[in-house]
């Protein structure tokens, strides 16, 4: 088993949903996923890293095992209008989440 975070960053932090999903189950699973590896890719509109520490603690506080830093996709949306649009991720981010995947892929066929 691996854990994988994909949130979506909103206001400099984590989404509300995201975090709500991490606040529901952070004792539920504690002592079960303990020591697991774990990948964290960020969507940004425009840093991402107050999400990508936000989750860094609770996976910290879970004794998950980062495989790589934190991935942050920046979209660059910063108007009312572009933050609504539908984006579309650039080839090159898609390929470097693959690789973060694959990265954690091969972690767990490797035993952590």
């Amino acid at each position: 088993m691996a854990i994988c975070s994909a949130p979506p960053e909103n206001l400099a932090g984590l989404s509300g949903e995201m975090k709500e999903c991490f606040d529901r189950n952070y004792y539920a699973v504690l002592d079960r996923i303990q020591g697991l590896p774990y990948a964290c890719a960020i969507s940004a509109g425009s840093d991402g890293s107050g999400a990508a520490r936000q989750t860094e603690r609770i996976c910290t506080g879970w004794r998950l095992k980062a495989v790589a830093p934190a991935l942050i996709v920046n979209m660059g949306a910063q108007t009312a209008q572009q933050i609504l649009a539908p984006k579309t991720v650039a080839q090159a981010d898609l390929e470097k989440c693959e690789e973060l995947g694959g990265l954690l892929a091969g972690t767990l066929l490797l035993g952590q």
